[in-house]
């Protein structure tokens, strides 16, 4: 591995979420690994994200606050300004695990060229009070095919893409509003390897985002099938038209009796899947 240290532009798109971006920035300036930069995109905050952010502002590259029609649209802003050679994503509601990840990320990108440009590691989900609730572990070569089938994500915040593959696939399909990030990344894993850093936890992610929310469950899985006929694939195997069905029927649970009968249902699924519980424990 070479030992030259790339540059890491870290984007963060926000929308009123004064409470958590501190969080966030925080656990970018605790970071061990210097050369990085943050880039901030504001979709016009109405609370006090602003005041934080100008407050911060020293300490961060770009930063600029307009209306934006989603994620896709704000990263997309965010590009023109990223110096790194790296690029990585964050919700303003995720926060780097610990002040090493950087560090220990960063000896393997030039290694990994040219044959692989996205760099990853483990996931944590964990609620609003920090309390660890899964480790997403996914290494490449297992879940290759179910993510080109689009029955399962690469735990995608926190993770490095170079800047090539911007350059040569161009920016984020902005009709979308979730699966976005999966039209990308199968246009560039259909025919490349991702390298995944098994042992390393990047990120603790916040468990409520958008896709995480009940009544997004479905429109994720329609635009991942809309991704994959986009790019030329059969929009929906016999296992991803299962999982939609299943969506239908959790919304269906959740529209009638709430947020805590879902959970129950999630978690025996879970079980009778042979994981663990997540949302009844």
């Amino acid at each position: 591995m070479a030992s030259r240290q790339p540059r890491i532009s870290i984007v963060i798109a926000v929308l009123n979420n004064a409470d958590v971006l501190g969080r966030c920035l925080d656990s970018i300036a605790a970071q061990a690994y210097g050369d990085h930069e943050t880039i901030v995109i504001d979709g016009g905050s109405s609370d006090a994200t602003l005041d934080l952010v100008r407050s911060r502002a020293s300490s961060i590259a770009h930063w600029e606050s307009g209306a934006d029609t989603g994620v896709y649209h704000a990263w997309n802003k965010a590009l023109p300004h990223a110096r790194g050679e790296w690029i990585c994503f964050l919700g303003a509601d995720d926060r780097f695990h610990d002040a090493d990840v950087l560090a220990r990320m960063a000896p393997h990108l030039a290694g990994a060229l040219p044959g692989v440009r996205l760099v990853y590691g483990r996931l944590n989900i964990v609620d609003a009070g920090g309390k660890l609730l899964e480790t997403l572990h996914r290494p490449w070569p297992e879940i290759r095919a179910a993510f080109i089938a689009g029955l399962t994500m690469l735990p995608h915040p926190g993770a490095l893409h170079h800047r090539s593959l911007f350059e040569e696939h161009g920016r984020y399909d902005e009709s979308f509003r979730i699966a976005g990030d999966y039209d990308l990344l199968l246009r560039e894993l259909a025919a490349r390897n991702a390298l995944c850093l098994d042992e390393l936890v990047t990120v603790d992610m916040q468990i409520g985002g958008i896709s995480g929310k009940p009544e997004n469950m479905l429109l994720g899985l329609e635009e991942i099938r809309r991704a994959r006929r986009k790019n030329g694939l059969r929009a929906a195997s016999p296992r991803l038209l299962l999982k939609t069905l299943m969506a239908r029927a959790g919304l269906v649970v959740y529209r009638l009796a709430g947020p805590r009968a879902l959970h129950w249902l999630a978690d025996l699924f879970r079980l009778l899947t042979l994981r663990k519980r997540k949302w009844t424990v």
